[in-house]
């Protein structure tokens, strides 16, 4: 996997030169970028950059070589930008936006061009700090993923009629020193903005299904992992979860795909792929049903094995009537359909009772378990 980096350079070092070859971009986090044509007595400055502007974009989105020297003017710190980090982004443009994009690039050349012909100084682009901030949240995921640092952590799906474990939850961990404040859901925002859902998705399928193997969890439990509609439309999908699973050693029959909200809107998209994961063997779960945007059409549309009872839904059935009504109409629906329910975000006794008394079948959450390494959840179950 293209690892992704955080650069320094020293004062007075040369970041690129003009004509090299531009296979990536920078975003300067902090320090000053002198823009230049020329050496010494003929060196023309044609712009100053510093924290949060980008320099050497051009050149990566049209593959043309480099127009200046680009130098820290002081200690730099940059961030790398990889070729397809922009071009994920533009490949998501309306055409017409695409054909304006290059056309600006062109009348920019033009204009630098004119610039450095004059002696004028060039205004670079800059982007946000939402941007910058997305950009150096991709970069560091990656690098971490390629050195193994992303780990995955199991929770337990409890059966309420014998509280007997009969599965787990895969879900994404990264503890990253540069971004504590980051929320898992906030990471998997920001990977579904590029095909870096793509590649995490792979890598949380094969460490989970690797780290359950390894266990033991495998002979007696199902897996559930969480997939988005940028994975379930990739070519070869299927094929590629087929071949990880056999691999691991985990049985493809056993492992539970659970479709995010993002399926939603994509339905007739992703059908052909849910049908090959159940000609597989594999089960098909309805994620944060009851939320507002899933609903029983949804259910009958993808043909699920299991609805996953929304948390938010869970927190209030012991103060709300209707919250109550709406989860045993979920499980009434369900049962009719031949369907499992699990609850998740189970905190508390009294939710779990409520539960029991709705004819729900399994629970997830705190007041059973935390998530854990599959190490410490198979020991917790005494398999060694």
């Amino acid at each position: 996997m293209e690892q992704q980096k955080t650069v320094t350079y020293k004062a007075g070092e040369q970041i690129f030169a003009l004509g090299d070859v531009g296979d990536s971009a920078y975003l300067i986090q902090s320090g000053l970028v002198r823009i230049s044509v020329g050496k010494d007595e003929d060196q023309r400055i044609l712009g100053l950059l510093g924290d949060g502007q980008l320099l050497g974009e051009m050149a990566v989105i049209d593959s043309h070589p480099r127009m200046a020297d680009a130098f820290a003017l002081e200690d730099t710190t940059l961030v790398r930008i990889e070729t397809h980090q922009f071009l994920d982004r533009i490949e998501r443009a309306d055409p017409l936006v695409r054909a304006l994009l290059m056309l600006v690039i062109e009348r920019y050349r033009s204009g630098l061009d004119r610039a450095i012909e004059h002696n004028q100084h060039d205004v670079q682009p800059s982007i946000s700090q939402d941007d910058f901030y997305s950009l150096r949240v991709e970069a560091a995921l990656k690098a971490d993923m390629a050195a193994g640092r992303v780990a995955v952590q199991l929770q337990p799906a409890v059966a309420l009629a014998n509280e007997e474990t009969k599965g787990f939850e895969a879900l994404l961990r990264w503890s990253s020193e540069a971004f504590p404040e980051l929320a898992t859901q906030a990471l998997v925002d920001i990977a579904e903005q590029t095909r870096l859902i793509n590649e995490l998705g792979y890598y949380v399928f094969k460490r989970a299904c690797e780290d359950f193997v390894t266990n033991g969890l495998h002979k007696a439990h199902w897996l559930s992992i969480n997939v988005s509609a940028k994975q379930l439309v990739q070519p070869h999908f299927v094929d590629h979860c087929c071949d990880i699973a056999k691999e691991a050693g985990m049985p493809f029959e056993k492992i539970l795909f659970e479709l995010t909200e993002s399926c939603i809107p994509e339905a007739e998209v992703i059908l052909p792929t849910l049908n090959q994961i159940r000609e597989r063997g594999g089960k098909i779960a309805l994620d944060d049903y009851g939320n507002g945007t899933s609903s029983l059409i949804h259910v009958c549309r993808f043909t699920v094995d299991f609805v996953k009872l929304d948390r938010e839904i869970i927190a209030e059935i012991e103060t709300s009537q209707e919250a109550l009504t709406i989860v045993r109409a979920v499980v009434g629906a369900a049962a009719a359909l031949g369907i499992e329910v699990v609850a998740e975000g189970v905190q508390t006794e009294a939710q779990r009772d409520l539960l029991i008394s709705a004819g729900c079948t399994y629970v997830q959450g705190y007041f059973y378990a935390k998530p854990a390494p599959a190490s410490e959840c198979a020991a917790a179950l005494g398999i060694k």
